[in-house]
C-alpha cells in the first residue's frame, strides 16, 4: 500500500528480500506516518512464476519515475472501514506524498516521502516475507505484477494479517496517465470481501 526497511542475507540469491514494517489500512494513504500501513492482499495466484507473463518490459514501463500525489478519493472511507485511529488518520489524509516506483524484471523498490518519514520497500517479484505493522501483528507481504484487460500492467502489493484474519490488497497502475494507488478491497478471512475501496492519484513530476 514509512522508511522501515531492512536487509538481511537468506538463502536464495544470497539475500533475502528487504523487509519493511507496515500497518494494514494505512499505506495507501502515507507510508509516512510513523509506520503507516501497505494494504493486505489476496488475490488470484500469479499466471507466472513472476506473477505475470515473463514477456512484460518492467525496466521500460510507464509506471516507473517520479510522482506526486493530485488528490484522493474514498480514502478517508477506506481508513475508517480498516479501522485505522483517528488521529493517525488525520494524520494520513494532511499528507501529500511523493512516489518514486523502480521496476526490474527480478524485483521492485517503491519509496515514498513527503510526512515526518520515508518509506521503501524493496524486494523481490512474488517472494513473501513477514513484517509487523504498529498493533504488533504479523503481516505477510508479497508483492506481484500482472496485466489487466483494461488496467494494463497492475503491481500488487498483498497483505495478510492472519492476527486480525484480514487481507488487503495495494495496487498501482496508469490511468489516463496518472499513476493511481488503489487501496482495497479489503477482505474478511471469514465474512468475504468488503466492496470499500480508497485512491491516491498521483501526476508524474
Amino acid at each position: 500500500m514509512g522508511s522501515m526497511c531492512s536487509k538481511s542475507d537468506s538463502a536464495e540469491g544470497g539475500k533475502e528480500p528487504k523487509r519493511h514494517i507496515s500497518a494494514a489500512g494505512s499505506d495507501l494513504a502515507a507510508p509516512l506516518v510513523t509506520s503507516e500501513a501497505d494494504v493486505d492482499v489476496s488475490l488470484s495466484p500469479p499466471s507466472s512464476s513472476n506473477g505475470a507473463s515473463e514477456d512484460v518490459d518492467l525496466a521500460s514501463s510507464d509506471l516507473n519515475g517520479t510522482w506526486e500525489q493530485d488528490r484522493m478519493v474514498d480514502v478517508d472511507k477506506y481508513l475508517t472501514h480498516s479501522n485505522v485511529p483517528w488521529l493517525v488518520k488525520k494524520m494520513i489524509l494532511k499528507i501529500k506524498p511523493k512516489m518514486i516506483i523502480e521496476l526490474s524484471a527480478t524485483g521492485f523498490k517503491f519509496t515514498m516521502s513527503g510526512g515526518p518519514k520515508s518509506k521503501v520497500e524493496e524486494g523481490q517479484w512474488n517472494v513473501t516475507f513477514p513484517s509487523t505493522n504498529p498493533h504488533g501483528d504479523e503481516i505477510m507481504n508479497t508483492t506481484t505484477y500482472r496485466i489487466d484487460e483494461s488496467k494494463g500492467l497492475c503491481l500488487e502489493t498483498k497483505l495478510k494479517n492472519e492476527e486480525r484474519g484480514t487481507e488487503d490488497v495495494l495496487t498501482r497502475y496508469i490511468r489516463d496517465g496518472e499513476c493511481v494507488l488503489q487501496l482495497g478491497p479489503k477482505l474478511s478471512l471469514k465474512d468475504g470481501k468488503s466492496n470499500i475501496m480508497g485512491e491516491r492519484i498521483f501526476a508524474r513530476k
